[in-house]
């Protein structure tokens, strides 16, 4: 038996399922369960370092691309879920996909399970709420699932500590670029570039003039800006995460990440599946919610840091699991 991921990622989306699979799929492998990807094709270069490149490593011998999912034409359609229900026989599908139609589902056969993974209370159930054979694992809150449900059904799991963070074992090495005699501010934009990450650049290095700010960015920016800094997040974020003063991200992958520490942490959404997460975080004191630029202040900036700046890094390595999930996975 296999673990099959289906999901579609490219430059600029996307990149949080797959990252979150990945780690998952580490998982998987030193439990000696094999996993394969169901994919499209998508533009970032294959033979470039990257993170894209980095993340495929655990489906690297089971990589299945098709050029579209949904497919209009009906015979391309047809030939799609040949291919795929071939694939899926007698094995666990996980699909990590907001777009997937219901229809999507009812063509596939054959499947051991099928999992629908979630972070979107308003997203559409793809899968049927009476199948047992349909399972839906939302990485929200129960509080959150149960507004909508009433209570949690048998075949739908929630929980924050659901969410595959980081591989099994996490190795830590400061950046040599950090200094310790600054504040390191890493600002990282999540998939959807907004004009509220080039304004939080904008004013961050603007306070940098008054305070000693070092700012570290995982993509390339055009700003001539000298208080802000490239970094190479190929190999993901996590030393850049843990050794950073304070991090202003994407109310994603990277903030979860980021609270797994529990640093103080200021974030903001770029997509409308983030909103009712980071409310929630907010009312609990777990993340400061910047709504717009005008919250953004050298104080909260300069508090924040202080606060994170007293936690000790001396960890090297840690070991992280899944196994709540990984008992859902394998209805334990």
């Amino acid at each position: 038996m296999k673990i099959y991921f289906l999901l579609e990622f490219g430059l600029n989306h996307g990149l949080g399922h797959l990252a979150r699979c990945s780690n998952l799929a580490n998982h998987l492998k030193k439990i000696s369960i094999e996993s394969g990807l169901i994919t499209t094709f998508n533009s970032f270069d294959k033979h470039k370092k990257n993170i894209e490149s980095e993340l495929l490593k655990p489906f690297a011998h089971d990589i299945n691309y098709f050029t579209s999912l949904e497919d209009q034409n009906q015979a391309n359609f047809e030939n799609i879920f040949f291919k795929i229900n071939k694939i899926i026989s007698n094995n666990i599908l996980i699909i990590d996909h907001y777009y997937l139609s219901r229809q999507f589902v009812k063509k596939l056969k054959n499947f051991k399970f099928i999992f629908h993974f979630k972070d979107d209370i308003n997203d559409i159930d793809i899968l049927e709420n009476n199948n047992y054979k349909h399972k839906i694992i939302y990485f929200l809150p129960n509080e959150i699932i149960q507004k909508r449900y009433g209570s949690l059904q048998k075949n739908i799991f929630s929980g924050i500590e659901l969410f595959p963070l980081f591989p099994p074992e996490l190795k830590f090495k400061k950046p040599e670029i950090f200094d310790n005699q600054k504040f390191n501010i890493f600002i990282a934009p999540g998939s959807n570039f907004t004009e509220l990450f080039n304004q939080i650049i904008l004013k961050t290095n603007n306070f940098a003039k008054n305070n000693n700010f070092k700012i570290f960015l995982p993509i390339k920016l055009d700003f001539g800006l000298k208080n802000i800094f490239y970094v190479d997040g190929s190999k993901g974020f996590q030393n850049y995460i843990y050794y950073s003063d304070l991090v202003i991200c994407a109310a994603g992958n990277v903030m979860l990440e980021t609270l797994y520490f529990k640093y103080k942490i200021i974030a903001y959404s770029t997509n409308d599946n983030q909103i009712t997460l980071i409310n929630y975080l907010e009312e609990r004191n777990r993340v400061f919610n910047l709504k717009n630029i005008d919250l953004l202040s050298e104080e909260l900036i300069l508090n924040y840091s202080f606060h994170n700046k007293q936690f000790l890094r001396n960890q090297n390595q840690i070991n992280f699991n899944c196994d709540k999930l990984l008992d859902i996975i394998f209805n334990k």
